[in-house]
């Protein structure tokens, strides 16, 4: 396994200037990353009056919060100064009235801070103020000038901080979110545009709406309608490379084995058209069909739409994808080649590799996972197997008893069929047993099952995610956080990482 430890310097630099979401540092971003749903998202959709107000307060609090915080390094010790400052010219006030006066001052000398000016003195200047009030001589107007001088030297200090924490505020209250205004992603013009050359003979096609729905890590999916003579499809499904992703993979990589696996009958969306390059209508995407169905279900298992009978038919889509051969294609290279006897291995020495390079905060289990991981890797298939890699039931489309469509193929690759099984087997819920589903996979011409390397892949699969969310983490606090990578972040980070160490066999028995 290479030396993770090579990235470590590199690493290192960066995770002292990230604010983790785990740590006080990263409740600014965070902070910041709320109150811009708040104003974009929210807001502008409530119309009761005061539910809108009071969201227009809740942004208020948010915005003095980070503002004070944002400047607290530059104003507090400007307040600290003039707080000394006043409490000085104070005890010499005090000092001068003479008697019970110069025992007050006395007093505050002896209470002043022994750290010196670097202390806060603010509650010990309140309290001065309140007991000068019962000293005799403060009643002369001569007092009252002199300590007007000190009370107009604190509000002009307060004045000064208080105005750069109202322009901190104003500027962060302007700021959009990244991507709110991404020029990457293809508009609506533009992919009427790209449709039109592509499908000259339709004359009238027309985009009538584009929407973005709230899914997917890796990249930007957009539903298009549209209308034209003879169209064979009304609606398509666009998946475009993202300016920043979880996943760090690229469409034109996903296209041919999307089209290798849809040439040979298995339910996945048809690859219909590929823009491969950034340019004119933005970032590379794919153009596919879009096929009916609900979402199979989520990390707690199964939906109520995903029948026992889908979770068959998912069996022996898993079964019908292991058994293809992509020697007999013209898929490039990466997938026609013998792996690698030690490719297990070197997957999570990539997993490793990755985990530290975007380290934002230290996760020792999780590398303590990784190197049992590597030490118990099982041998690598003797050829090249098209594993799906995140074959989890919110990638899949389900109706009655059929799986219509299964999605997401940004992660697939030549590897262990074991990969997407073991992916399975924890989201069965109680539609299935384990085994029922084994039995189903194998009597559609499964590959050989091997209990060793669904243990293996089981912990593999959680520390992956791990490592996902380790990237999503870093993203968040590099730039602006948005609230649905916090909460995936503040969630199922370190769940997680105690999810997959407490598979090892000396800790889980």
């Amino acid at each position: 396994m290479s030396n993770p430890s090579l990235s470590e310097a590199s690493a290192g630099a960066r995770e002292a200037a990230l604010p983790s979401l785990f740590e006080a540092s990263g409740e600014i971003p965070l902070l910041i990353g709320i109150e811009q749903d708040l104003r974009l998202m929210i807001e502008p959709a409530v119309s009761e009056p005061e539910a809108k107000h009071t969201i227009g307060m809740i942004r208020r609090i948010i915005l003095d919060i980070v503002a004070r915080r944002l400047e607290e390094p530059v104003t507090a010790p400007i307040q600290r100064a003039a707080r000394w400052d006043a409490l000085h010219n104070l005890i010499a006030l005090a000092h001068s009235l003479g008697g019970s006066g110069q025992k007050l001052a006395d007093r505050l000398m002896n209470d002043l801070p022994r750290d010196g000016e670097q202390s806060d003195v603010s509650d010990l200047l309140g309290k001065a103020f309140g007991e000068l009030a019962a000293v005799p001589g403060t009643e002369s107007p001569a007092f009252s000038a002199k300590l007007g001088k000190i009370l107009a030297g604190l509000l002009k200090n307060e004045k000064s901080v208080e105005a750069r924490h109202r322009a901190t505020a104003e500027r962060i209250e302007t700021q959009q979110k990244p991507g709110a205004h991404d020029p990457g992603v293809i508009t609506l013009d533009r992919f009427e545009q790209f449709m039109r050359e592509q499908m000259p003979n339709v004359s009238d096609l027309k985009v009538m709406r584009m929407t973005r729905p709230p899914m997917g890590w890796g990249k930007v999916t957009l539903i298009a309608d549209l209308e034209g003579t003879d169209l064979p499809y009304s609606s398509v499904v666009i998946r475009q490379d993202a300016a920043l992703s979880g996943t760090n993979t690229q469409v034109i990589d996903e296209y041919p084995i999307i089209k290798f696996v849809s040439d040979h009958g298995l339910q996945v969306p048809e690859p219909l058209f590929l823009s491969p390059e950034t340019g004119r209508f933005g970032r590379p995407f794919i153009v596919m069909s879009k096929l009916s169905g609900a979402t199979g279900g989520g990390f707690s298992g199964p939906n109520p739409e995903c029948t026992r009978e889908a979770l068959f038919d998912l069996a022996r889509f898993a079964a019908k994808l292991h058994a293809l051969d992509p020697r007999e294609s013209d898929l490039p290279a990466i997938w026609t080649a013998t792996p690698d006897k030690d490719a297990n291995r070197l997957a999570v020495a990539n997993v490793h590799r990755q985990m530290v390079e975007n380290q934002v905060s230290p996760m020792p289990l999780a590398r303590g996972t990784l190197l049992w991981l590597e030490r118990n890797a099982p041998r690598s298939p003797d050829r090249p197997i098209v594993v799906h890699s995140d074959l989890g039931l919110w990638n899949l489309l389900v109706e009655g008893p059929k799986v219509t469509a299964v999605l997401d193929w940004e992660l697939a690759h030549i590897g262990d069929p074991m990969q997407d099984l073991a992916y399975v087997r924890p989201l069965l819920g109680d539609r299935m047993t384990w085994q029922e589903f084994i039995d189903a996979y194998l009597a559609a011409g499964g590959q050989e099952y091997r209990p060793d390397a669904i243990e293996f892949f089981g912990m593999l699969s959680d520390v992956r995610n791990v490592m996902f969310t380790e990237i999503m983490h870093n993203m968040a606090v590099s730039n602006v956080v948005e609230v649905r990578t916090a909460h995936a972040v503040t969630t199922c980070l370190r769940m997680l990482e105690r999810q997959a160490a407490s598979k090892l066999p000396a800790i889980g028995g």
